[in-house]
């Protein structure tokens, strides 16, 4: 993945590495060969905003994006309304050139264009803010190298250097085809993109339908310049420098899969009763680890996220957490969010005993009669002639 640096940029023409394909590569080191992570978006027909006159058809595994005879050489855009990160990357297939992706656009409909052309030339548009056609920001001189049939990943980095207002912003756009480097354009942004939400979109040229399969963006898409295991080291040592700082929930499932998701919201696994399940409940209250105030400071920037409900209830409370891996001041943001998040869950605990439920998994959220809960550990053990969960929970924190 490339980095600017003022007026030089270096690149390994390699894929940009992500948290996700740390857990890979360590889960594979530990020997690990199944895996479940969550997506930002895949495959779906929901969601989409398309231009006047042009369609999009959609199913569980492929898009396609039609568009009209006229006007003449004009592209039609889906959006996705799904907001992405500002680190990310975009993974779809494609069986013909003519294809194109919006990368970065925000409210104002300015974003970036990135096409292969029906002859395999790549170049990167930009459309501006009250503009009425694109304009060409990087193209390269002479065909590509583009496969016709190929799997596509385009990565798309923001890295800010300095505070909010007044630092410098750069933004890499970077081209994948078959896991070969096809090309990268780098640009210094304006800060207006520092704090707005983006997203992503699919296009098709006048006059043709292009299809796209296995459209993704993973969850996990925040890059990683460098993984690190010492010689005898275990694989979770080399996992824990990488996700150091990130609010990252990962297990063994039943099964032998490694599952590892961003806590978020997500619907109740269970609901329990006091009249027909729960039994030996305790609930402990405890704010001494609550922080109401955070300052997270990533590799070149920082940002601060503070809680005026739990100030006015708790007092202010200040905590600053490093994480050098993060490059934006969005992230930095979100993940100072996550981090009071994380110390929230603990403000109230529960234990109980319950009838026991063969599918429950740690990290679910239950319903029990006190509150929304998510499920930190549980034993199972006989009791007569049934079985029954012993569950410790703390407080789910995600939204309703």
């Amino acid at each position: 993945m490339p980095a600017k640096f003022k007026a030089h940029a270096c690149h390994d023409i390699l894929p940009p590495l992500s948290t996700e394909n740390a857990f890979l590569s360590f889960g594979a080191f530990a020997g690990i060969r199944t895996f479940n992570f969550d997506s930002k978006y895949s495959v779906d027909n929901t969601g989409w905003t398309v231009d006047a006159t042009a369609s999009i058809t959609a199913d569980t595994t492929q898009i396609t994006v039609t568009a009209p005879s006229t006007p003449a050489s004009t592209w039609f855009k889906a959006i996705q309304g799904v907001v992405v990160p500002h680190s990310h990357t975009l993974t779809f297939k494609v069986s013909a050139w003519g294809w194109g992706a919006i990368i970065g656009w925000r409210s104002t409909g300015e974003h970036w264009l990135l096409t292969c052309s029906a002859t395999g030339k790549i170049q990167v548009l930009k459309w501006l803010a009250g503009a009425t056609d694109y304009v060409i920001v990087f193209s390269r001189s002479a065909e590509t190298s583009v496969p016709v049939v190929a799997e596509i990943l385009i990565a798309f980095r923001e890295i800010s250097f300095g505070e909010a207002s007044g630092g410098e912003i750069y933004h890499n756009i970077s081209l994948y085809a078959n896991n070969k480097h096809i090309s990268t354009y780098t640009e210094r942004a304006d800060a207006g993109l520092i704090t707005a939400d983006i997203h992503f979109g699919l296009t098709a040229k006048t006059n043709t339908a292009i299809a796209y399969s296995s459209v993704r963006v993973p969850e996990l898409s925040n890059v990683l310049d460098w993984l690190s295991i010492d010689p005898g080291e275990a694989a979770i040592g080399g996992l824990g420098r990488a996700i150091d700082g990130q609010h990252i929930k990962f297990f063994m499932r039943f099964d032998g899969t490694l599952r590892a998701w961003k806590p978020k919201l997500v619907t109740a696994a269970q609901t329990y009763t006091d009249i027909e399940d729960v039994t030996q409940k305790n609930i402990t209250i405890d704010a001494r680890g609550l922080k109401t105030h955070v300052r997270l400071t990533g590799g070149y920037t920082q940002a601060e996220c503070a809680r005026p409900d739990l100030i006015a209830k708790y007092g202010h409370r200040f905590a600053e957490v490093s994480n050098p891996y993060i490059l934006t001041v969005s992230e930095c943001f979100e993940e100072a969010g996550l981090t009071i998040k994380r110390m929230e869950e603990q403000l109230e605990t529960e234990t109980f005993s319950a009838s026991y439920s063969p599918l429950l998994e740690p990290e679910d959220r239950i319903e029990t009669t006190a509150a929304n809960r998510i499920v930190t550990s549980r034993s199972v053990q006989a009791d007569g002639a049934r079985m029954v969960d012993s569950i410790s929970s703390r407080t789910y924190v995600y939204g309703a």
